[in-house]
């Protein structure tokens, strides 16, 4: 990852761990979360999905929770289309879940 990327997911886990949402839930889990909607919208993307049609289609993907995925989403969507191509093709779940942990560690 590039160094504004880490910057992005710092601020994001910061952020997102004061919501309410968050509020209950371990920080091992709120990461897990981060990373599984980190694939989830990175396949939207390889896909060609716009951001905004992949923010949404996560959202209607989690209706069952859905102040969590609004809270998720932009942060999340923010860190997968500012990755290079390159960046989308390898692994986008560990390294936004090890800078999660790592700022909530």
């Amino acid at each position: 990852m590039i160094p504004l990327t880490h910057l992005t997911v710092l601020a994001t886990c910061g952020a997102l761990i004061a919501m309410p949402a968050f509020a209950n839930a371990k920080l091992d889990e709120i990461c897990e979360a981060f990373g599984d909607a980190s694939v989830q919208i990175a396949l939207l993307r390889a896909d060609g999905v716009s951001e905004m049609d992949a923010q949404l289609a996560f959202a209607k993907d989690n209706e069952k929770s859905p102040l969590l995925a609004m809270q998720l989403v932009p942060y999340v969507s923010s860190y997968i289309y500012g990755l290079t191509k390159e960046q989308l093709l390898e692994d986008v779940k560990t390294p936004f879940v090890e800078q999660c942990n790592a700022a909530n560690g």
